[in-house]
Parts: structure tokens; sequence; C-alpha cells
């Protein structure tokens, strides 16, 4: 094949050392390749990426995939969750998700108003969402972040919040003091998604809820490039993907208790999505590189628009909301 934008893009960096990717469920039959890609967005790796589905639960997972002790490189410091002010250059598409995590914020507060604890943004970054709780009145002392970025970490806890250094899965963060935990954009990046929603459920009080964003890949984006480019994919960070069936079915196996499922309008994912078709051609017109950018307010504001009239279909995000049930034990 001819040599491409991406393979340009990507010639200096490393050539990751792959190890095996599994799906949550430990199932042993081979998966089905379903896609193949690179790293559109951040140019962090030269390695070809390839995604594969289980032929037992439906769940797709990344096979190979990175080792742990590479992501500080697929995960550098301009990564997006660690560069949320205006200073990045995304200042205005930044501003405009401060709006809607206010929204979302309300939503949470009304499931847990009535609950006594902390709340916990796992994934937290910089403390973007630690604000948005803080603004809207929700006392300081019971917000808590997690993070493996030194540098996040650093910035949210000079805003005064705790924060713990750590992967969520080896973080000691409590057991059944949280009334409200939010994991958005996270799940989908763990090695081991159905081990953390267990202790998601060990962390919570009864009654408390989770908030889950994780992409949809039964989106309708999503079928369009399912081969190889939609922005879901987000090679290779993302290490499983889940559709409302398969999300449902690994929380109930964590004894999670489903509330609701509701899809919102992702607008990046569209824009990835087409950025990363032109990356794979040998010479992609510069302006549309730079027009079908995520970081772009038209077209992320014609990409909502777009979903937004797609909404009863599906969108590439959704927001699963689970609770701890009442009654259980720890």
């Amino acid at each position: 094949m001819a040599e491409r934008w991406i393979d340009r893009a990507t010639a200096r960096q490393p050539e990751l050392a792959l190890v095996s990717g599994r799906c949550l469920y430990g199932h042993d039959r081979p998966g089905r390749e379903l896609n193949r890609g690179f790293d559109y967005e951040y140019h962090t790796a030269r390695n070809e990426f390839r995604g594969t589905v289980c032929p037992d639960c439906d769940v797709w997972f990344l096979d190979p995939r990175p080792s742990e002790r590479d992501f500080p490189v697929i995960y550098p410091d301009t990564y997006s969750s660690y560069a949320t002010d205006s200073a990045s250059g995304s200042g205005l598409a930044f501003r405009a998700k401060a709006v809607l995590e206010a929204l979302k914020i309300r939503r949470y507060a009304r499931f847990v108003r009535q609950l006594e604890g902390d709340v916990l943004d796992v994934g937290c970054g910089d403390g973007m969402l630690l604000d948005g709780f803080a603004r809207a009145g929700f006392p300081r002392e019971s917000l808590v972040g997690v993070d493996f970025n030194p540098r996040a970490v650093a910035a949210a806890r000079a805003k005064g919040y705790r924060v713990f250094e750590d992967l969520f899965e080896r973080a000691d963060l409590g057991a059944g003091r949280y009334r409200l935990i939010v994991m958005n954009q996270l799940i989908e990046h763990l090695v081991d998604p159905l081990g953390a929603l267990v202790k998601l459920r060990r962390l919570l009080c009864r009654g408390g809820h989770v908030f889950l964003e994780t992409p949809n890949r039964a989106a309708p984006n999503a079928r369009v490039a399912r081969r190889r480019c939609w922005g879901g994919y987000h090679y290779p960070r993302h290490l499983h993907l889940f559709a409302p069936r398969t999300i449902s079915a690994a929380l109930e196996q964590a004894d999670l208790e489903v509330v609701d499922i509701r899809f919102i309008p992702c607008p990046v994912q569209w824009a990835v999505t087409f950025n990363s078709w032109l990356q794979e051609r040998r010479r992609p017109p510069g302006l549309l590189l730079r027009l079908t950018d995520w970081h772009n307010p038209l077209t992320l504001a014609l990409f909502t628009l777009l979903d937004l009239v797609l909404l009863p279909l599906g969108t590439a995000n959704m927001q699963v909301v689970a609770a701890r049930p009442s009654g259980s034990a720890q």
C-alpha cells in the first residue's frame, strides 16, 4: 500500500510491545476480528491495532493491547482529559463541555439528594467535573477524585480536592462511603472492566448511584465506519466497548441494578471518524483535516445537530445509571 498520511504522522513514534487482550468475562474462544486502525488522534505509536468481538458475550475488545507500562506513552500530557483550560487551545470546546456537565450534575443530584455520603469522580483529570459539583453547592470536602496522571492530579489537588493518584483498580478509596460515583468515558479504558464494576458496587453506600458514560458500539456512526475509522475505537486507549445490552449484562453481573440508559449527543465521535478516514488517504486536503478536527467549534455544532436528528436511533455516547440496591449486603 502506498504511504498514507497516518504512516508519515506516526513514522517517528515507537512501536509498542503489545500483550494479549481478553473479553471482560475471560472467555477463551478467540475473538472475531472486526476492525483495524491507528492512533489517529495523538499519533503516539506506529502500531496498527486490532479490534475483536467475543463470540460468547458480544463484547468488543482490543487484541493485542498496550501493556500498562506503556500507558504513559499512549496517554500523553496533551491528552484531552488533562488539558481542560483555554491554554490548551480548546477553550471554547471545553467551555461548552462545562455547560453540558452542569446540566448533568443537576440530574445526578436528583438521584442522590436524600442520601448521605461523598461524591467520587473516577478519572477526574484536573478536576473539571469536581469544579461543577462545587459550583452546584456540593460541599468541597465531600468531593473526591482519582486519576493516574501526576500532572492532572496536581492540578486537581491545587484546587483543594481530595484526589488519589493511582489507577482506579488499585486505589484504596474506602468501602460504602459514596452516595454518587461518576465514571465518564473511563470503563472502556480499563483492563478489567468487570472487576471495576464490582469495585464500584463495593464503594457505594446502600441506595447509592453510579453514572457511567461510555461509547455506544451500536450507534449509527459506529455502523458507518465499523471496519476501520470509527471515532469510538479511540485506538489504542479503548480496551473494551459496549452496546446497551452488553453494558446492562455486565452491570447485572456485578450486582448493580440498571436504572436508566439514555443517549447523549456526541459530536466529537463524528469529527474523529471523518478525520481518521482522511488520515488514511495519501494526500488529504489540509483544509479538510482542520475542518474535521474535533476542536473546531463549527464542526462540533454541525455534528451536534446531526446527533439531535438521530437521537431516536441512538448516538455514540450512552449514559447508564445503575444503583446498589438499598437492601443489599456489603
